[in-house]
C-alpha cells in the first residue's frame, strides 16, 4: 500500500509541465527537503521572473516596428501626394520614413525632434527626387504634424 501511494504522488507530478530552467537552489539540501509541490511552485515562480524581461523586450521590439511602419506609411502617403505617384517616390519615401521612424523610436525622441527630423528628411528626399520646392514645401508641414503625433504617442507612453 505504501508503495502505491508513492507511485500515485509520482504520477501526479509527471502530469505537471516540466520547467525549462530549474530553480537555482535545486541542487541544495534545503531545497530538496521541501515538499515536491513547493519545489515545483518555486521553479514556476523562478521561470516566471526569467520570462518577464524577455516579454518586455519582445513588446518593445514590436512597438518599435509599429512606430517605424507608421512613419513609413506617413512618408509614403505624403510622397505620393506631393510628387505624384511613382514607384521610385513610393519606395524611397516608405524606406526613408521607416528607417527614420525606427531611429526615432530607438532613440526615444519625443514630438519636436521627431517632427523636425521628419520634415528635414522628407523635404531633402523629395527635393532630391524632383527638384520641385513648392509642392514639397506645402506637404512638409502637414507631414511634420503627423510625425509630431507619432512622437507624442511615444512621449505619452513614457510619461
Amino acid at each position: 500500500m505504501g508503495s502505491q501511494a508513492g507511485q500515485d504522488d509520482l504520477s501526479c507530478m509527471r502530469d505537471d509541465p516540466v520547467d525549462p530552467v530549474p530553480h537555482p537552489a535545486s541542487g541544495e539540501t534545503w531545497f530538496r527537503k521541501l515538499p515536491p509541490e513547493r519545489q515545483v511552485a518555486m521553479g514556476r515562480e523562478h521561470n516566471a521572473r526569467l520570462a518577464h524581461p524577455g516579454e518586455l523586450q519582445a513588446r518593445e521590439r514590436r512597438r518599435m516596428r509599429i512606430e517605424a511602419l507608421r512613419m513609413g506609411g506617413v512618408f509614403a502617403l505624403f510622397g505620393v501626394v506631393c510628387s505624384g505617384f511613382g514607384v521610385d517616390v513610393l519606395l524611397l519615401s516608405a524606406a526613408l520614413g521607416t528607417a527614420l521612424g525606427w531611429v526615432c523610436s530607438r532613440l526615444d525622441f519625443f514630438r519636436i525632434p521627431t517632427a523636425a527630423l521628419g520634415m528635414i528628411a522628407f523635404f531633402g528626399s523629395q527635393y532630391w527626387l524632383h527638384g520641385s520646392v513648392w509642392m514639397v514645401l506645402f506637404g512638409t508641414f502637414p507631414l511634420g504634424a503627423c510625425c509630431a503625433l507619432i512622437g507624442w504617442t511615444r512621449e505619452e507612453r513614457g510619461a
